[in-house]
């Protein structure tokens, strides 16, 4: 069989990519005095705890969906139960003893069909029931190249929106700590960093803090 290999798409940036037109370029705050600082946002998400929180759990969701559809394209000669399942199975977070053993006989049972697929394909003269075999396996690889063209479809909408969901999440926390140390400081105006990359009273490491003590 020909097999095609599946292409990952790089992770890198999916968390990231978005939080800066999620904050605001200027932050203002009332103050009798004025006081300017500085902040990047993009790297008090980056540098805390439930940034690189989320950044392992989007890398992990990813190479869950990733390792399925390698599988898939290994091997081909896979029924759509037997697909659905896998799916139900290698995308949950943790799996309980009963549904390990049961994905790995799922397996087992796939490796026995792509034996099969692959003998029958190298007899010159087989039975009716062979021929009949061989046609009903040939379907399954054929059904399993049309699920992984659209399961590559749905998981990309799937990592998008969980992606959209944790940038929310985090701006919104990280929004908020940055108020709280603006407050405590005393700014009244506080610029994203790359519109005044030069200018003093950076709060980036007091922002990041701040959002590690809330979180």
């Amino acid at each position: 069989m020909n097999m095609k290999k599946i292409k990952s798409a790089p992770l890198a940036g999916w968390l990231v990519a978005g939080v800066m037109a999620a904050t605001l370029g200027v932050v203002g705050f009332q103050q009798s005095q004025n006081k300017f600082g500085i902040v990047d946002m993009n790297q008090v998400i980056a540098d805390s705890k439930i940034g690189k929180e989320n950044t392992q759990n989007l890398q992990d969701a990813y190479d869950k969906r990733r390792i399925l559809l390698e599988y898939l394209d290994s091997k081909r000669v896979v029924s759509a139960a037997q697909a659905d399942e896998m799916r139900t199975l290698e995308l949950k977070e943790a799996l309980t003893e009963a549904e390990q053993t049961r994905l790995e006989a799922i397996r087992t049972a796939i490796q026995g069909q792509v034996d099969k697929y692959s003998e029958l394909s190298t007899k010159t003269d087989p039975t009716i029931q062979e021929r009949t075999l061989s046609q009903e396996l040939s379907t399954y690889v054929q059904t399993t190249v049309t699920t992984i063209n659209r399961w590559q479809q749905e998981f990309e909408f799937e990592m998008q929106d969980m992606r959209d969901a944790i940038n929310k999440d985090v701006v919104e926390k990280a929004n908020a700590a940055l108020q709280e140390v603006a407050s405590k400081e005393g700014y009244s105006v506080v610029l994203e960093k790359s519109t005044a990359p030069y200018a003093a009273n950076d709060i980036t490491e007091q922002t990041t803090k701040q959002l590690d003590d809330n979180n």
